[in-house]
């Protein structure tokens, strides 16, 4: 069970304390295989089967930084540091300690003890112990004393800015907010996105997944993924999707048998022309920088690889862009209050402001190498999704 913790006062009365566990995890030879390919580190311990065999261990076994890798999510399982935090980030290790191998096909969890929290001006750094254990046995495979810095808003005034003010925050302030907003409606997302899109989201990814037109087995990116919901059409379409979001809460509500990270869009944790497709719904207009946004995407597709970026529009036709209006400024945020934060719900009809006009979207993408880029509209104009290909 996940142990909730109510800000940096609580997380102090905490220290010497064990403060959660994850989930058991199993290590499989895909993910090692994957692990490999994003490391370079392909040594035939971790690999070959047949080898492994007569080696030390008898069987493969997953590289050590591959556990060591399974902390950011294990640790969103094991506890929610909630109260007045707005962000957190990895700040390094004291000690790593590799004690025991991970036959591949095992399963791990891990639990985490405080040791020590340290505050300063506007936020605090804590220490604890990452113990990542193999199921039956006694020795654990890993442990590691890392250390995290996380940072408040006095009063939560950024997100209260969001919440209240016809000014729409920008920068660090917003990224900050849009990671707290996501976190707070991610137990409800997909219900309230149903019902007040009548379903039509669900043939919007399915337009989407379509129109990149890849080749069963080629890997895509969804950014922003959320709960998953666009990883699991690609799936059923024979694709290969990673999913990648910053808001914790969105990953922990997430249905999906995708393999899910905790990462910034703006700063992919993925190699130079690695993916063949990337798929976005609806968070163009939450990034910080959609210039360092489609220069990312850039970097990471392979030449001629895919792009389907969904996002909300407005019709042309004045009685349809009326409607729509009103529907999306006055009856959305009621929906939302209803099933889930009225408050929310009141920003993201106005966080269409972030949003440039279609023509200057098109004009920054082929800048960045997608010279091909089309907009198509969707269920009379109330979305837009955009496709192209990375020029050769």
């Amino acid at each position: 069970m996940t142990t909730h913790i109510d800000g940096i006062d609580d997380l102090e009365s905490r220290v010497g304390q064990q403060i959660g566990y994850s989930e058991w995890h199993a290590i499989t030879p895909e993910q090692v295989q994957k692990f490999a390919e994003a490391t370079g580190d392909f040594q035939w311990i971790h690999l070959d089967e047949e080898r492994a065999k007569a080696g030390p261990f008898g069987t493969t076994i997953a590289h050590g930084y591959l556990t060591l890798s399974l902390a950011p999510m294990c640790m969103s399982e094991a506890f929610v540091l909630g109260g007045e935090v707005q962000m957190g980030v990895n700040y390094g290790a004291n000690k790593i300690r590799f004690t025991a191998p991970v036959p591949v096909g095992s399963n791990v969890r891990m639990g985490a003890t405080l040791n020590d929290v340290a505050r300063f001006d506007g936020g605090a750094q804590y220490t604890v112990e990452l113990i990542f254990e193999i199921e039956g046995s006694e020795r654990p495979a890993c442990v590691a004393e890392c250390i995290y810095r996380v940072y408040t808003c006095t009063s939560q005034s950024d997100y209260e800015t969001m919440r209240t003010d016809d000014d729409l925050p920008q920068g660090e302030d917003k990224a900050i907010a849009v990671e707290h907003m996501f976190n707070q409606i991610a137990p409800r997302y997909d219900l309230v996105n149903r019902l007040m899109t009548f379903r039509m989201d669900v043939g919007w990814r399915r337009r989407t997944v379509k129109a990149l037109d890849l080749m069963p087995g080629s890997a895509v990116l969804d950014l922003a993924c959320g709960t998953g919901d666009f990883c699991n059409d690609l799936l059923r379409y024979g694709l290969e999707p990673v999913g990648l979001d910053f808001s914790a809460g969105m990953l922990r509500a997430a249905n999906t048998d995708a393999p899910l990270i905790r990462a910034d869009a703006l700063c992919l944790p993925v190699p130079t022309n690695h993916v063949d497709g990337i798929t976005c719904g609806f968070a163009l207009r939450n990034f910080t920088d959609l210039g360092e946004f489609f220069k990312e995407i850039s970097r990471v597709l392979k030449p001629g690889g895919r792009i389907g970026l969904l996002d909300v529009a407005e019709p042309s036709n004045p009685l349809l862009r009326l409607g729509h209006s009103i529907y999306f400024g006055k009856i959305v945020p009621k929906i939302g209050a209803l099933l889930s934060d009225q408050d929310a719900y009141k920003y993201l009809p106005k966080s269409v402001q972030y949003l440039p006009d279609s023509e200057e979207l098109l004009t920054e993408l082929r800048a960045v190498g997608f010279s091909d880029v089309d907009r198509i509209l969707l269920s009379g104009g109330i979305t837009q999704l955009f496709v192209g290909s990375l020029d050769d």
